[in-house]
């Protein structure tokens, strides 16, 4: 076995875990009932497929375990924002339990005392009252202020706890995860900064863990001494001021510091807690809870080992680890006990048994978007899956049914990502299927968009995509783009349009000088630009091509005629963290302005105030976005027994979007 220390067991307060791996806490609460916030069997599913393949340790997305005290609903619909822990779900959190222990992983739930100051803006404008430890301002709405909770409330929640974990027990938990992280209410409890309390739950700082031991005591008095229980702990909020997160290290910290997690983490200790899992971030800097592509595979591990040299009790941490040999080397290296892996395992609930049998290539990876897992849920009320494995919340439809023999006759025009999906899905199904690819390669714009170093993992997912096709099921034939003679040549079932997008040739006026580029030349790397760049276009391609150039030492301004940059194509978070790099490496954001022509030197534009002026630049990066290929489509339309278009040349957008379609149609052609 190549990677041994990750199957090892171990064994967290009385629960003894086959290997290293857990399964970190993923926000499920699109899975439940959304009025009575309840579990499902597409809860269930989704647990049981992560069971399924290998992972040790199962951690629920949150739980609440109180909705009189904070009755988290958007009163309008009376949607529950969060999952409800409670016996209302008895048969479906038992049959969670029992499908975990039927392939030996343990299960625990994590449970939340709520949000606080953090409620969804959603749920405030619906009326909603947030609460906190103390008056501090709602996150979402700063205009807002949270009514401070009586005492007697914080010890119905407590009570709450206490109820939650004799439920657990009785339906064959092997533990509770409490959640103290990313400045949730407990963490607002627990950090000067939020907690201004006088009395037993306020104070110093063993006066303001009161809350989180008395819940550990609850749940220990509710599950009996021997119930395991962790503590999930932001080892640093990476807040600089307030309202703001910090990009930096070195920023100062006006949350909690590394140092004090340390005393925190030996406090829960001395009070009995059985593990931690450790983190980083809060609502202020969440792309450090939540990490982006841009972040190194594996860049909390420093900053939560300084906590675990700390203390006695097993640690599990979580933050990019996905990559077999940095986990593995993690925990030789004693930089914790178990690594926790969210979206990994989203992308691929395999991982876990193709790690212990030596196939990781055949792992599909997580590309760190947050399109599926986040975007979706948060922000459009979507059922949360993962752009690379759209079967995500959908285990029990997703199920290869083997079509009659023979299959039919499948031609699929574009080898992009979009192609790929839907080719080796159907192949797998049993289809005779050709993919026709005009380039000599396979991957489409992946090639040019998975080109920097912060994008690598679009090319991981490019090589498990060639790898797929490249098993025999699906023949591919390059160098040749479909028309309606290739059509007729081949005389198919069905054909396939999945064409893509390319490069917008609306451009401007002297776009074609010498000193002008183009964004996927630059992004790809056959073109490097010198001296000071002017972007036209802040879409996601020029907000990086930007980032690329930065990082590099060059003086960038973005032109953008909307109020502001990359409004689309790419995940609040990773958004988020793109803005505070531009912002940090001095990229001078020109939003409001249009650009009318490319000139020797630069470019003229038309400002906010309606005046022509010109911005200097020694080169000139054309970054306007992307239009639809759907001329073969629109050719085909009507000679055509059975034709489809899927992906970017129906209109370019998000990647799930494209390997969900893909996917979709090879389910069901």
């Amino acid at each position: 076995m190549n990677y041994p220390h990750l199957f090892r067991p171990i064994t967290i307060g009385s629960t003894r875990i086959k290997n290293r791996i857990a399964m970190a806490p993923v926000n499920n609460a699109m899975q439940m009932d959304p009025l009575t916030g309840q579990a499902t069997m597409t809860t269930v599913d989704y647990f049981a497929e992560r069971a399924r393949g290998g992972v040790g340790l199962i951690v629920t997305g949150t739980m609440k375990v109180d909705y009189e005290v904070e009755p988290y609903i958007v009163q309008d619909t009376g949607v529950r924002k969060w999952s409800s822990f409670s016996p209302q779900s008895t048969i479906m959190f038992a049959e969670m339990v029992a499908r975990a222990h039927a392939y030996d992983a343990k299960f625990f739930f994590q449970l939340t005392a709520g949000p606080g100051r953090v409620a969804s803006p959603d749920s405030i404008d619906s009326g909603f009252q947030p609460i906190s430890a103390s008056a501090n301002q709602a996150f979402w709405r700063p205009d807002v202020t949270c009514r401070a909770l009586e005492t007697s409330e914080v010890e119905r929640i407590v009570d709450a706890y206490r109820n939650a974990a004799r439920f657990a027990r009785s339906i064959g938990a092997d533990g509770i995860e409490v959640h103290g992280h990313e400045g949730y209410l407990i963490d607002q409890f627990t950090t000067s900064l939020w907690n201004r309390r006088t009395d037993k739950y306020g104070g110093d700082l063993r006066g303001r863990m009161t809350f989180p031991i008395e819940i550990l005591e609850a749940i220990k008095e509710g599950a009996g001494d021997d119930f395991t229980v962790t503590y999930r702990l932001g080892v640093r909020h990476y807040i600089e001021a307030p309202m703001k997160g910090a990009l930096h290290d070195d920023a100062p910290e006006i949350g909690r510091d590394i140092e004090e997690s340390i005393e925190v983490a030996r406090l829960l200790q001395a009070a009995g807690y059985d593990g931690f899992s450790l983190d980083l971030g809060a609502y202020e800097s969440t792309y450090w809870a939540h990490p982006p592509y841009y972040f190194e595979h594996g860049f909390s591990l420093d900053a939560v080992a300084r906590v675990k040299r700390e203390i006695d009790v097993p640690v599990m941490v979580a933050g990019r680890l996905g990559k077999a040999e940095l986990a593995d080397r993690a925990i030789a290296e004693g930089l914790t006990d178990m690594v926790a892996l969210g979206r990994d395992l989203l992308a691929d609930p395999d991982w876990p048994n193709k790690v212990a049998r030596d196939r990781v290539d055949e792992i599909r990876p997580c590309i760190g978007c947050h399109e599926g897992c986040i975007e979706r849920p948060t922000s459009q009320g979507l059922l949360m899956s993962c752009t690379v494995n759209p079967s995500t919340s959908r285990e029990r439809n997703a199920r290869l049914i083997p079509v009659r023999e023979p299959g039919k006759r499948i031609l699929v025009a574009g080898g992009g990502v979009a192609g790929m999906e839907f080719a080796r899905t159907a192949a797998a199904r049993g289809h005779d299927v050709t993919l026709f690819e005009r380039s000599g390669q396979l991957g489409g714009n992946m090639l040019q968009y998975g080109a920097p170093s912060f994008k690598n993992d679009i090319l991981r997912l490019l090589a498990w995509y060639r790898r797929a096709i490249a098993d025999g099921s699906v023949k591919v034939e390059f160098g040749r783009e479909v028309d309606a003679g290739v059509v007729a040549e081949h005389d198919p079932d069905v054909v396939v349009a999945a064409t893509g997008a390319g490069y917008r040739e609306d451009a401007l006026e002297g776009a074609s000088l010498e000193h002008v580029m183009r964004a996927p030349d630059v992004l790809s790397g056959n073109g490097m630009p010198a001296g000071d760049v002017v972007i036209v276009g802040g879409g996601s391609h020029g907000g990086e091509t930007a980032l690329l150039l930065a990082r590099r030492g060059l003086r960038v301004t973005i032109v953008e005629r909307q109020d502001a940059i990359v409004t689309k194509g790419m995940s609040g978070i990773n958004r988020e963290h793109l803005l505070d790099q531009l912002g940090d490496l001095g990229v001078v954001l020109r939003t409001d302005t249009r650009a009318i022509r490319v000139v020797n030197g630069g470019v003229e534009v038309i400002s906010p105030d309606r005046a022509v002026e010109r911005i200097a630049a020694d080169t000139v990066v054309m970054a306007i976005g992307m239009t639809a290929n759907d001329r073969l489509y629109a050719d085909l339309v009507g000679s055509v027994g059975e034709l489809y278009q899927i992906g970017d040349c129906k209109e370019p957008r998000y990647l799930h979007d494209a390997i969900f379609e893909g996917w979709f149609l090879g389910l069901n052609v």
